[in-house]
């Protein structure tokens, strides 16, 4: 017992470590900059925060016009604004330590809180499984609306399991009140579920219910009524700027790894152990459903944001910590070995993910860096790619710097000119207009396109086509092409309705030379045939 006590605060030390050195390569980009600035009803910020009622005033803006979240988006703004990069990395890896130690707690059976492998499964899943690490951990507006939210969640679990057959003085139910508020008002993903699984619960122990349970889930149905009558809301929830409802959602599949591998597992033991998959379902009622809804929200919502399938994979996480640790007492003989062994991988995975993090870090510094430096805020450089294994662990330059938002924080941040990234092999080939715009270069459509093997955007010259021109990708849907799942079911479920193409709207950005010619580019990944759309909506 005394080993194993060991083993489990070396564990927790070294995953803060680990995490710790991850936040501290992760600079603040995208939308921290922007949450460092007063939010306006329309348009971009234009006033840095100074004082914390700046923060009141960017949080009341955020709730008409962008995003209801207040308490976690204020916390945000507080954090970016006055909170020093090296503090937030403490915090942070704190944050991530506790959030640990609350999941074993209330996923692992009381015998089982002593294994270090039930800890080193929880570790695993909450850092290397669970998607979008990069997103939702190590920097400042993911870290804290997913990390630290899912934190609280945990508390107001543990908080509700301990009401159930405990009542507390009277003197309690105010405090208790307001974190019901705090809870529901916090994230629409993680609220949303945990309300219909509380109600679920509920029912199910509705003869062993206290008093202050039924204060606590009042006040999280205030937060969470608060949360979703924001007049920004509706843009939310269907399908945010994409509007792709549930028919045409981009299911991003590694956040589907968790709900499918529950309902395997859970089906499995059903066939095999009835008795123990209807204790687990009992026990974790809450969760199961919150989990449910929670990927029905993220389905509902998505518009190609990893981050919408974290809180669903969060919620499954831990009635498949709760089974592992159920099947630990069969590994008696050899379960100190598979706990060293299996930390020593971990282990090695980290520091080659780390190498690789590192590297694509070192880069972000160099075009920062580049950018300002330069004269007129171009940057030409090419940029590395890191391997499959580590990309969810790493920032993908290209797709960050080639969209014209982050082109806006980048001004409104620095003072600078926007920045204009241009990769080295398209800036190459438009330093040669008279030989790259020609007829063998032209992509086949209706729009003038042109590429190039070696480039992996479509460049159009603002001339050809007006720079308020729609352009839309043509995508045939069939099994070797990269178009979103849901399109496929479609199309197999409700073939009369769906039409013979798959039409995606493109996501272009400005691309200007340093001789001040103008083109404009589309990714080249999603899109076999072009159509243009002219400024008027006629095709």
């Amino acid at each position: 017992m005394g080993r194993n006590k060991v083993a489990i605060f070396v564990m927790l030390l070294l995953a803060g470590v680990i995490f710790f050195f991850f936040s501290r390569e992760v600079p603040y980009y995208s939308d921290d900059w922007w949450y460092s600035w007063i939010q306006e009803q329309e348009g971009y910020p234009t006033q840095r925060i100074v004082t914390l009622y700046d923060v009141l005033v960017s949080q009341y803006n955020h709730y008409l016009s962008v995003n209801s979240r207040v308490f976690v988006n204020g916390l945000v703004q507080t954090v970016v604004s006055f909170c020093s990069k090296p503090l937030f990395n403490v915090l942070n890896s704190c944050v991530f330590i506790l959030t640990i130690v609350l999941f074993a707690i209330f996923s692992l059976p009381r015998v089982s809180r002593r294994e270090p492998l039930a800890w080193l499964f929880i570790i695993v899943f909450l850092f290397f499984v669970m998607p979008c690490h990069y997103e939702a951990l190590m920097w400042a507006t993911g870290s804290i609306s997913y990390l630290w939210t899912g934190c609280l969640v945990l508390l107001f679990c543990l908080l509700w399991q301990y009401l159930r057959c405990h009542d507390v003085a009277v003197g309690w139910y105010v405090p208790l009140f307001f974190a019901g508020i705090l809870c529901g008002w916090s994230h629409e993903g993680y609220s949303l579920g945990l309300a219909v699984g509380c109600a679920a619960d509920w029912w199910m122990h509705r003869r062993r219910c206290s008093r202050a349970q039924y204060i606590l889930y009042a006040g999280f149905l205030i937060g969470l009524a608060s949360l979703l009558l924001a007049p920004c809301m509706f843009l939310r929830l269907s399908g945010q700027v994409g509007g792709y409802g549930l028919f045409l959602a981009n299911l991003y599949l590694p956040g589907l790894v968790l709900p499918a591998l529950l309902v395997v597992v859970l089906a499995w033991l059903y066939a095999k152990r009835r008795r123990c998959a209807l204790r687990c379902m009992r026990r974790y009622c809450l969760v199961l459903v919150a989990a449910a809804v929670s990927l029905l929200v993220a389905v509902v919502a998505d518009n190609g944001e990893h981050r919408a399938y974290w809180c669903s994979s969060f919620f499954c996480a831990i009635p498949l910590s709760y089974l592992f640790a159920t099947l630990l007492p069969r590994w008696t003989r050899w379960k100190s070995v598979v706990t060293v062994a299996a930390s020593l991988l971990v282990l090695l995975y980290a520091c080659v993910v780390y190498k690789e993090h590192c590297r694509v870090e070192a880069q972000h510094r160099e075009l920062i860096g580049t950018f300002r430096q330069s004269a007129d805020g171009t940057v030409v450089m090419d940029i590395y790619t890191p391997p499959l294994y580590v990309r969810g662990y790493t920032m993908n330059l290209r797709r960050e710097y080639l969209k014209g938002w982050t082109a806006w924080h980048m001004r409104a941040y620095y003072d600078r000119p926007i920045l204009n990234f241009i990769p080295a092999s398209l800036y190459r080939a438009l330093s040669h207009p008279d030989t790259f715009f020609t007829e063998q270069n032209r992509v086949p459509g209706d729009a003038s396109l042109y590429t190039l093997p070696d480039i992996d955007v479509y460049v159009w010259p603002v001339e050809e086509l007006p720079a308020d021109t729609l352009l839309y990708g043509y995508a045939p849907v069939s099994s070797s092409d990269n178009v979103p799942l849901m399109s496929r079911l479609r199309r197999f479920l409700l073939p009369a309705s769906y039409p013979d193409s798959e039409v995606l709207l493109s996501y272009r950005t400005e691309c200007r030379m340093p001789d001040g010619t103008s083109y404009q580019c589309v990714p080249k990944s999603i899109y076999r045939k072009v159509l243009r759309i002219d400024r008027y909506g006629r095709k």
